[in-house]
């Protein structure tokens, strides 16, 4: 499949027509690397999180300096395999690296990788145009080309999905340019994907370098533009990030030392005030809690701020409810982790 790109006529258009998934961003063709190396750089996480609202902009230019080859390994090549839990952000790195393209101009394709039915050799004829145009590839969601089975996810053909598969891999491991993919960490891995089909590929992805997602956002202020962005009052995003340094809140969360105990497969069994303060850092916490429960928080900050010094038993009630919600969130998310790698475990054995 050809595709011109002109007026009128342009990758992004041509794409529209015909493949589910699959998004041409124009742009001019990568630099050279001396000009590449000196130009991302410039982008900023500050310019990422106030210009482009991304919302894990540290760690977006974290992962954009493998995926533009400023920090490789010998024999390894430009791109990146960013690796996380569910829920950890993964397609948000994705946007943010994009972001700095954008910055930049430089055009760019993204891929979909949920879009299953989506015909092998047309992805692999997206990535072979990219190759062409000189432009970098954005696959979200690799990991779903290996899925084990119907009833975990997979909507085609065991036959299909392993032809589909070499095809796209074969495009993957032929390009030269960056190469960005998604995947879910090993314990997700494990049950969901068909860890036989998934290594037989293995030395196509070891050659990009891997990013590990933290688990924590890495400053307040992007803490800060996620709760805001998802609509929270400004003052509630301040309450929140400032909990910790506030002494009548501390005084409330202190309250829960005696009635919260983490599950028993945790090394420290009591929950302190410091942890309350800092799961608003996690990254699937926060989403949860602005997702989930956004009038809830906003109503239980707007008690303990409009409350603290009319009416302190009411105020420490709400303190103490909010700091409930937020640590049954990250039990939540603990749990699941720890059922993944019981599962796993359980395999091994």
């Amino acid at each position: 499949m050809v595709i011109e790109d002109g007026p009128g006529n342009g990758a992004r258009e041509k794409r529209l027509q015909n493949w589910s998934g699959i998004k041409f961003f124009h742009g001019s063709p990568l630099p050279d690397l001396a000009t590449l190396h000196k130009n991302v750089p410039t982008v900023t996480a500050q310019y990422l999180r106030e210009d482009k609202h991304v919302w894990r902009p540290e760690e977006a230019v974290e992962a954009a300096r493998l995926f533009f080859g400023l920090e490789n390994q010998p024999n390894q090549r430009m791109g990146v395999r960013i690796i996380g839990e569910p829920q950890s952000g993964k397609g948000t790195f994705l946007f943010g690296i994009s972001d700095i393209c954008d910055a930049l101009g430089y055009g760019y394709v993204f891929i979909d990788g949920h879009h299953q039915e989506v015909e092998g050799s047309i992805v692999a004829d997206a990535i072979a145009q990219a190759q062409n145009m000189n432009i970098p590839v954005f696959y979200d969601s690799t990991d779903y080309l290996f899925l084990k089975s119907r009833k975990t996810g997979r909507s085609i053909s065991k036959e299909t999905q392993g032809k589909r598969t070499q095809l796209i891999i074969a495009a993957i491991d032929a390009s030269t340019i960056p190469v960005a993919l998604t995947s879910h960490d090993e314990e997700w891995a494990t049950e969901f994907l068909d860890l036989e089909l998934r290594d037989k590929y293995n030395q196509a992805f070891t050659r990009f370098p891997a990013y590990e997602i933290p688990l924590y956002l890495q400053s307040a202020a992007s803490v800060r533009r996620y709760l805001l962005d998802n609509k929270i009052p400004e003052k509630v995003a301040d309450y929140l990030l400032n909990m910790g340094n506030d002494e009548f809140t501390r005084s409330g969360l202190h309250s829960l030392d005696d009635k919260i105990f983490y599950p028993s497969f945790d090394p420290d069994p009591t929950i302190t005030v410091a942890n309350i303060c800092k799961t608003i850092y996690i990254y699937a916490v926060l989403k949860d809690l602005v997702k989930r429960y956004p009038s809830r928080l906003t109503r239980l900050a707007n008690t303990i701020l409009e409350n603290r010094n009319i009416h302190e038993e009411i105020a420490l009630r709400a303190i103490e409810d909010l700091g409930l919600l937020i640590f049954n969130l990250d039990e939540n998310r603990r749990n699941l982790t720890q059922i993944r790698r019981g599962k796993s475990r359980q395999k091994e054995l």
